[in-house]
């Protein structure tokens, strides 16, 4: 009975399967093993080792107990009764996590109002850059910059394995980055340098260095733009890339992209 269960537990290891249905299954599992527990307590003190049957239907009563707290908690939406989970965290100095909730993409990246302020969504557009060997560089020195001043949100948000899978699951790329979807540039600005529109970041406007030109704005190339018309501004810039992590056969993969930065231009009509 036992291998027969292990040969379960060992090929769910390979299918890709929600973590709280794998519980559910598991908790079927540990159920399937205390009735053939309970069976062999049975055998024991019919055939006249009492004491053996004794103990192993004791052991039998404790795992159904927390086999209960098990099932109240993944089948049910009620609370156990007579949980000691309490009493045994207090005990073992155990602090539980509070349910995790996944934040959504625009509190994330709204958490500060950007260093050029707040600019009227309609009159905003996304922007693609074009950046040289020495201005990557320059990007992933400000990410590492970033993230040791604890400026970035490096750690998935303090999300669990149950939050992760279930943000990947709705990811449109199936994957959740380290940094979530973006953290905020301290400072940025855009300059007019050889006739194409530069991207500055960094920490301050110290020591701010370019990360990019501008090369497409909305669905236009840059190239056809009337500047005698219109002016360009710089409403936002975010570090996004780094480490993300993606659902495995056997849980959660850890993966890597090059840092990059995501801007936003506004526009005003001369």
């Amino acid at each position: 009975m036992f291998s027969f269960l292990d040969i379960i537990n060992h090929y769910l290891g390979y299918v890709t399967i929600e973590t709280n249905t794998k519980s559910r299954i598991y908790v079927i599992l540990g159920v399937l093993g205390d009735l053939y527990l309970l069976y062999v307590a049975y055998r024991f003190a019919v055939n006249g080792f009492i004491i053996r049957g004794i103990l192993i239907f004791l052991v039998v009563l404790i795992l159904a107990y927390f086999l209960y707290l098990n099932i109240m908690y993944y089948f049910t939406k009620k609370r156990a009764k007579f949980d000691v989970t309490p009493v045994i965290n207090k005990v073992l100095h155990i602090q539980p996590k509070s349910e995790e909730k996944p934040i959504s993409g625009e509190q994330r990246r709204y958490r500060n109002i950007p260093a050029n302020g707040l600019f009227d969504e309609r009159k905003t557009m996304p922007a693609k850059l074009e950046s040289t060997l020495s201005e990557r560089h320059n990007i992933h020195e400000l990410a590492e910059t970033m993230i040791n001043k604890k400026v970035a949100n490096y750690d998935y948000n303090g999300l669990g394995e149950r939050a992760l899978l279930s943000e990947i699951k709705t990811s449109p790329k199936h994957r959740v980055y380290a940094m979530g979807d973006g953290a905020l540039i301290p400072y940025f600005d855009l300059r007019e340098e050889n006739g194409k529109y530069e991207v500055y970041a960094g920490m301050n406007q110290v020591n701010c260095e370019p990360v990019g030109h501008i090369v497409q704005a909305g669905f236009e190339d840059i190239q056809n733009l009337d500047k005698n018309k219109v002016k360009l501004y710089l409403a936002e810039a975010f570090l996004v890339g780094g480490k993300y992590k993606t659902a495995g056969r056997a849980g959660l993969i850890d993966g890597a992209d090059d840092y990059a930065v995501q801007i936003k231009i506004a526009y005003r009509k001369k």
